[in-house]
Formats: C-alpha cells, sequence, structure tokens
C-alpha cells in the first residue's frame, strides 16, 4: 500500500508541474526557463558564455 501511495504522489506532483510548466509557456516564458521554473531547479545559466560550445542533443554525443 506504502509503494501505491508513493506511486499517486509522483503522479500528482508531476501534473502539477506540468501544469505548471505549460502556465509559464502561455505568458511566453521560453522552454528552458519555464522547465526549470516549473521543476524548481536552479535558474537557467546565462548564455552570454555559451557562444563558442556545441550543445549536446542527447548524452554521450557532441
Amino acid at each position: 500500500m506504502k509503494i501505491l501511495r508513493m506511486l499517486f504522489e509522483a503522479l500528482r506532483e508531476s501534473l502539477a508541474a506540468h501544469r505548471h510548466y505549460e502556465e509559464l509557456r502561455s505568458r511566453g516564458i521560453a522552454h528552458d526557463s519555464a522547465l526549470r521554473q516549473a521543476l524548481a531547479l536552479a535558474p537557467a545559466p546565462s548564455r552570454s558564455g555559451c557562444e563558442g560550445l556545441t550543445p549536446l542533443w542527447f548524452a554521450g554525443r557532441a
């Protein structure tokens, strides 16, 4: 029963984060910033120091 309760709580939190993300996106906030805010992560890094970097599209590939 404890596992079921934990799963339900995780589902509830994920739905709340999704609603928050969609609200931020509808207000015009960029995807990266909205995702970080909705998931309560650290603020998005400044883009000013990233001009020469190649983005990683998925793990292990540059």
